[in-house]
């Protein structure tokens, strides 16, 4: 017989094979302490929606621990994980290694990730359920919280005085707990920087501030706001809901859902996508709202918000029969291209081409939903344009070229983007030559967490070729494909 084993904080993971879960083996060939150091360096917002992706993909997959000292590494995994917003990932992770989530450490991240689902009790659980020395300040506060929404004055005051005592006193805080128990004629101002203040804020009733109340918003915070139905207004968690969307960690259904509650609610509110779903839901499949849809994607001065808005209206541009113009009509191809919609994309482009709309772009579309077609390249530099030379370098990465494609490159050097933190390639480099599949993935986010876009053709080679030896091949064609359709950077 065998013993059954414990999931620790490296072996459990939440995407199987089958749906861009990483081998078992991503992490053989690292080391830890190198590995906690880059996961360390992962923003909390990643304005690549293709690096973001590949981030997940490594954080949330099971694997082996690195060689080393993993505890810690471990742990940073996790923080990643919660500061990049999966709190739906981090939840499921901690209810499948229980025990490994009760180290306060770590249990921090369990507990703020459900205040992001709007699970008090089952953050209240982690909460008593971490031990060790000298917690960390979060489950501090936590244990106030819990203790003041079961209405529990006297084992409020001592979790507050306990916080005190360990240097985690927090003014604002304090007030906070305070008017969810008694309910004060002039309570504080609502907060929703993080998680716990956004839930504490919530369950209190407090207003918010004037102003733009979520523009420091930690992604989790975001989502209990999102997800709360104790909002102050349906349209603060509107635009929470708008928020969190555009970084990738709420579904659409939620987004739509938030934001129709808002519409609902007189006066109606109009601005960005509020605005848009309005009027697409109104008049589906008509000039309005295609018209509405144009406006929201030209509103989306970020790539990642234009993919974003892509995501939000990709069932809705498929049901459209005509575009105000044909500049719209390739900007609703390259929507669907930066989605990975393949055909919506293709019959888009060829309805711009016949519409005479800019012939760089539609070869720039044509290019990104055919990366190894030799006719993409011979479109794409018969389009010419200033990005000529760099669009057809990351073509040359997904095709063998003929005669006179090297000799164009030859004669067409690329020009135009950001070349990538050199350290940084170096490592890559080296990690995809060790066949270490998760370091790659990590470092090649890093790089491109600018946005694919922005990068020169050189840096983008070395990511592209990176991640194809690993075996992260659809990565490396969504890191060009983001390259292809985004904004030409300046030459």
């Amino acid at each position: 017989m065998g013993d059954i084993q414990q999931l620790d904080v490296w072996s459990v993971g939440v995407l199987p094979r089958t749906d861009g879960g990483l081998p078992n083996s991503l992490w053989a060939g690292s080391d830890a302490a190198a590995l906690g150091a880059l996961f360390d360096r992962l923003p909390a917002s990643i304005d690549s929606p293709a690096a973001r992706t590949l981030a997940r993909r490594a954080l949330a997959s099971a694997g082996e621990a690195p060689g080393g000292a993993a505890a810690d590494a471990g742990r940073k995994r996790v923080s990643a994980l919660a500061r990049m917003g999966f709190a739906d990932d981090v939840a499921a992770m901690a209810t499948a290694a229980s025990a490994a989530f009760t180290e306060p450490n770590i249990a921090q991240f369990a507990a703020q990730s459900e205040l992001a689902r709007n699970r008090r009790g089952e953050a209240c659980v982690r909460v008593r359920a971490a031990v060790g020395d000298a917690p960390p300040p979060f489950i501090l506060r936590m244990r106030a919280y819990c203790a003041a929404a079961q209405g529990d004055a006297a084992m409020t005051d001592l979790a507050l005085e306990v916080a005190r005592s360990a240097n985690a006193e927090d003014a604002w805080f304090r007030t906070a707990i305070g008017a969810l128990i008694s309910r004060p004629a002039r309570p504080p101002a609502a907060r929703y920087d993080t998680p716990l203040n956004a839930a504490v804020s919530l369950a209190a009733g407090l207003a918010p501030a004037a102003g733009n109340s979520i523009a420091s918003s930690t992604p989790l915070a975001l989502l209990a706001i999102a997800r709360s139905r104790d909002a102050p207004t349906p349209l603060l968690r509107a635009n929470a809901a708008a928020a969190a969307f555009r970084r990738g960690v709420l579904s659409k259904a939620e987004a739509r859902e938030a934001i129709r509650a808002a519409i609902a609610a007189p006066p109606a509110p109009a601005p960005g996508f509020i605005g848009a779903v309005r009027d697409v839901e109104a008049q589906p499949g008509t000039l309005i709202a295609a018209t509405a849809i144009d406006r929201a994607l030209k509103q989306s001065s970020a790539y990642g918000d234009f993919v974003a808005a892509a995501r939000l209206f990709q069932e809705d541009i498929a049901r459209l029969s005509q575009a105000p113009d044909p500049p719209a009509t390739l900007l609703l191809a390259r929507a669907a291209a930066a989605i990975g919609d393949t055909p919506l994309a293709a019959r888009l482009a060829y309805s711009a081409q016949q519409a005479n709309a800019d012939p760089v772009g539609v070869a720039r579309v044509r290019a990104a939903i055919a990366l190894d077609d030799p006719g993409a390249l011979s479109d794409r530099i018969a389009a010419g344009g200033p990005s000529v030379g760099r669009d057809a370098a990351i073509l040359a990465e997904h095709q063998a070229l003929n005669a006179d494609g090297r000799a164009f490159l030859a004669s067409h050097p690329p020009v135009g983007g950001v070349r990538g933190d050199g350290a940084l390639l170096a490592a890559l480099q080296a990690a995809a030559n060790r066949r270490a599949v998760g370091e790659t993935a990590i470092l090649a986010s890093l790089l491109a967490a600018p946005g694919a876009h922005t990068l020169d053709a050189e840096t983008l080679a070395v990511i592209i070729r990176a991640l194809r030896t690993v075996g992260l091949d659809d990565d490396a064609r969504a890191i060009a494909v983001e390259a292809l359709v985004g904004p030409p950077p300046a030459t």
